[in-house]
């Protein structure tokens, strides 16, 4: 019998924290650019500060760039102005990352001592776009894109009804209903050359979307190619000297696990030193948690 080191799904919340003034001030602007909107309560769940303060940091920002936002009736924040551009910061996704928590990048590792990472983002986040999918997240309504894929890379015309971001290695995409495809579906936000907000109620939400609600455990041993001694090698650094490493995510969200491990669907034609892991009895995830095809069976069709 196998028995599996488990790491179960999620991920910690941003813990507040007390700043300087003048990171409050940068992060009201960087949800202004990259959420369209900041308010009171939204501040405070990055800083422990009491709304009373928040309230004067947020009228400080308008102060110092009033031409960036403007107050809405019955909110305790701002919106952002169509005109709205960086002040007190870079105006990069970057900034957006690392303020939520989901940054990798070297200025955010504190390790003590000198420290690079190799993390980068693959995927171009545009201040045009981002917004736009965030607000439609929030609001449950839609976005009409135009959209690029490998199998139709001169771009198509959508209508999507978003209802998550995915943060999926190196890359975002945003889990969505696809009025064209009549189904949920995955999109690269990379892969997004415009996006337009569409003032219409979702004909379904994340409850309708059933392969997101369900749960699939993913489990990962060393791949069947290596010796004894480099199995043991390989449980050591991934899974803590037990057999294998067992994952439990939404099952849409398995496939990006299987590509961030590297790991073999089709150990027979995957080898090491490329593939080191396996997945371990792929035939008992759900349909939705494996890619459709190999990387090898789509160069074969190409």
């Amino acid at each position: 019998m196998l028995w599996f080191f488990h790491l179960s799904a999620g991920h910690p919340s941003p813990m507040p924290r007390r700043q300087a003034p003048q990171d409050r001030l940068k992060a009201i602007e960087t949800l202004l650019l990259w959420e369209g909107r900041v308010t009171n309560s939204r501040l405070r769940e990055f800083f422990a500060v009491h709304s009373v303060q928040a309230s004067r940091d947020l009228t400080a920002y308008r102060e110092r760039a009033e031409h960036n936002c403007h107050p809405v009736p019955g909110e305790r924040g701002y919106r952002a102005t169509e005109w709205v551009k960086p002040v007190l910061t870079e105006g990069s996704f970057r900034e957006y990352q690392q303020l939520v928590g989901a940054a990798g990048s070297e200025s955010s590792l504190q390790t003590g001592v000198p420290s690079e990472s190799v993390l980068e983002d693959a995927t171009h986040t545009s201040l045009r776009i981002f917004p736009v999918v965030h607000a439609a997240i929030r609001t449950g309504q839609g976005v009409d894109i135009e959209y690029q894929s490998l199998r139709h890379p001169e771009g198509t015309r959508r209508r999507i009804f978003p209802h998550a971001l995915i943060q999926a290695g190196v890359r975002w995409h945003v889990r969505a209903y696809c009025e064209r495809a009549q189904a949920f579906r995955d999109f690269n936000l990379g892969r997004m050359r415009s996006a337009t907000a569409v003032s219409i109620s979702a004909p379904a939400t994340h409850a309708d979307d059933p392969e997101w609600n369900t749960l699939a455990t993913l489990r990962l041993r060393p791949h069947q190619a290596l010796t004894v001694a480099q199995s043991q090698m390989i449980r050591l650094e991934y899974f803590e000297g037990t057999v294998g490493l067992a994952l439990t995510r939404r099952a849409p969200l398995v496939p990006y696990l299987i590509q961030a491990y590297r790991a073999a669907l089709v150990p027979d034609r995957e080898l090491p030193p490329a593939y080191l892991l396996q997945v371990h009895e792929p035939e008992q995830l759900p349909p939705c948690a494996r890619w459709s095809e190999t990387p090898q069976d789509w160069m074969r069709k190409r």
